[in-house]
């Protein structure tokens, strides 16, 4: 599917009804530029990616490959891309993909495969095409817009983008050009009027739970690399009286997300294992706040927890009791009805715990994309990771 200028052919290579999966490319006369290289979230995660010659097998050459963040959706098949075709990624955001594949002891060559990365503001020549990327916020650190700049044509791609996390939004807006030829922006909300929570609002509601449960254990599971919500988190079990634990995975990616994120070390944060092996000790052994599951049975406690966890708390509620306690369910609906995920709920609640939705979205609300059409100006916009939709004139 594709939008045909005078002088720059857009290529999407997904269908913008797919949940995720971005690949879309820029091409010129003399230029090959690829935005994002993702998975489709509801499809097989074992599928090969599309045939996008010249970006995952031979044929004319890719200029350049620009990632907006690191959520598989938009990065997952960075490991497929063609050896020698320059990638460009934020720093921090490669460091965090790093961290996280290697916490669970999977080769990533994310670090082999980027050539350079992302800045605020500063553009990047990729042959005739100039790409300016834009810091913006979205459940995913160090993301970008890209606004890119080809044969005269003036084309910003939003990734994935929101209004309501601890980035402000209005500056952002004063950053982006005004009057593109294209806007093409995600749609992951399209159809709703609902306005999105807050990280700073649901981080009351959180600790507002918590402080209800007094004394009893709780638990959360999002995605480990969703630093937003970790510090949602931190800030809820401070203000509720508890410590925050993380396993491995947690602990490594928030270390690669910078010290402004809490990690092990942090003051009322502590990390712990819950395979036993020896594998996961060396992990944390450069965290010196540790605690193993007796010292956890007597605290009062936050614990961020992955699905796989099922057996560790098994073991763990023989120390405590969980009855009366939470698992605080605080990421997309959609992985509830996963296998894995659906088991692992099941299992909590037989051990005495109640799941509760306290979560606030990534990606754009009405307002925020209202906000972001008014700024722009675009001529045409082409909606993506949503459902059914057309590109349609302003």
């Amino acid at each position: 599917m594709f939008f045909v200028s005078e002088k720059a052919e857009i290529i999407y290579y997904r269908k913008p009804e797919t949940l995720g999966g971005n690949i879309i490319e820029i091409k010129t006369p003399r230029s090959r530029v690829i935005f994002d290289c993702g998975r489709e979230l509801e499809g097989d995660i074992f599928a090969p990616p599309p045939d996008v010659p010249g970006l995952f097998s031979e044929g004319e050459p890719v200029t350049a490959v620009f990632i907006t963040h690191y959520h598989a959706d938009h990065a997952g098949f960075i490991d497929k891309i063609v050896p020698g075709v320059p990638v460009y990624i934020g720093k921090t955001a490669a460091a965090i993909m790093k961290a996280y594949n290697g916490a669970q002891g999977r080769d990533y060559p994310a670090g082999a495969r980027v050539t350079g990365f992302l800045k605020d503001g500063v553009p990047i020549k990729a042959g005739d095409v100039t790409v300016t990327p834009f810091s913006c916020d979205h459940s995913a650190a160090d993301s970008y817009m890209l606004f890119a700049e080809a044969c005269g044509e003036r084309i910003l791609y939003t990734g994935d983008f929101r209004s309501t996390g601890r980035k402000s939004f209005p500056a952002l807006l004063k950053k982006l050009p005004s009057g593109v030829d294209l806007l093409i922006r995600e749609g992951t909300h399209e159809g709703s009027d609902i306005l999105s929570e807050t990280e700073a609002a649901l981080e009351k509601r959180i600790a507002d739970e918590l402080k209800r449960r007094e004394g009893k254990p709780a638990f959360v599971l999002f995605s480990a690399t969703n630093t937003d919500r970790l510090t949602t988190l931190y800030k809820a079990a401070k203000r509720s009286g508890r410590i925050l634990l993380t396993d491995p995975v947690q602990s490594l990616t928030a270390a690669a997300a910078g010290r402004k994120f809490p990690r092990p070390g942090t003051p009322g944060v502590y990390a712990f294992t819950s395979s036993g092996d020896r594998r996961s000790y060396s992990l944390l052994k450069g965290f010196e706040k540790r605690l193993g599951k007796k010292a956890i049975a007597k605290k009062s406690f936050l614990m961020c927890v992955r699905a796989s966890m099922g057996s560790y708390l098994k073991k763990l509620s023989e120390l405590t009791p969980f009855e009366g306690g939470a698992l605080i369910y605080s990421t997309w609906e959609g992985y509830a009805s996963m296998p894995q995920t659906s088991d692992f709920l099941a299992l909590c609640a037989s051990l005495g715990l109640e799941t509760v939705f306290l979560h606030t979205s990534g990606h754009a609300d009405v307002y925020a994309v209202k906000a972001l059409v008014s700024r722009v100006s675009p001529r045409r916009v082409q909606i993506v990771h949503t459902p059914p939709r057309s590109e349609k004139t302003l």
